[in-house]
């Protein structure tokens, strides 16, 4: 029973079956036994943000920083439920040093971008997403973000393209068709725009938006 890691294992497989409140319980157990064990601390924070609890999350996160503070995921984390409480700035900080300990974290390339893009620094926004494409070029949504950037910017041609390519990864999302008449439409080629349009719903008649 003073066994921490025990606790905290039993916690991650509770998570993995979607029994994030077990998984709390036992990861607050494992924190009472070693208050210093930083992976719990990561991993109740996991739970916390599923739970749309992001400010418990972020206090477990930051705890666990404080222990550990080269743990690129733990940043990440908490840059998620910064972003999910509306604080970008925060969440661009913590994307920023999530990428300087794994420089290969596509993820974080990705909704740092998303964060750019939500205070409205679209040139910023392409050119993250433009690196997580870089690092995983079947990440779909990267694509779409990016296209949406374009757009937001005037380059609907460019959009375009990115709309294209998430449909040649995802065929079947209404949203990737629905973005690209939007672009085609704003370009006056209606043509392509309401084949888009149909498309869209016909993948998904209650979500083309």
């Amino acid at each position: 029973p003073s066994n921490a890691k025990a606790y905290n294992e039993r916690g991650v497989s509770y998570a993995t079956l979607g029994d994030h409140k077990k998984a709390i319980e036992n990861y607050t157990q494992a924190i009472e036994i070693d208050p210093d064990y930083a992976l719990a601390y990561r991993d109740r924070g996991v739970s916390y943000a599923i739970l749309r609890d992001h400010a418990k999350a972020i206090v477990d996160y930051t705890q666990a920083i404080e222990i550990d503070p080269k743990c690129a995921a733990t940043y990440y984390g908490r840059g998620v439920s910064y972003s999910a409480l509306g604080d970008h700035s925060k969440a661009i900080e913590d994307y920023t040093q999530a990428i300087e300990i794994d420089p290969d974290n596509a993820l974080a390339y990705h909704n740092r971008g998303f964060s750019y893009a939500e205070l409205g620094d679209y040139s910023k926004a392409i050119g993250d997403y433009t690196r997580a494409i870089k690092i995983d070029p079947n990440d779909a949504n990267a694509y779409c973000h990016r296209g949406i950037s374009y757009a937001e910017l005037g380059n609907h041609k460019k959009a375009i393209a990115d709309f294209t390519q998430t449909i040649e990864i995802d065929p079947n999302n209404a949203v990737f068709y629905f973005n690209r008449g939007r672009s085609y439409a704003k370009l006056a080629d209606h043509s392509k725009a309401n084949a888009d349009f149909a498309q869209a719903i016909e993948n998904n008649p209650n979500k083309c938006t």
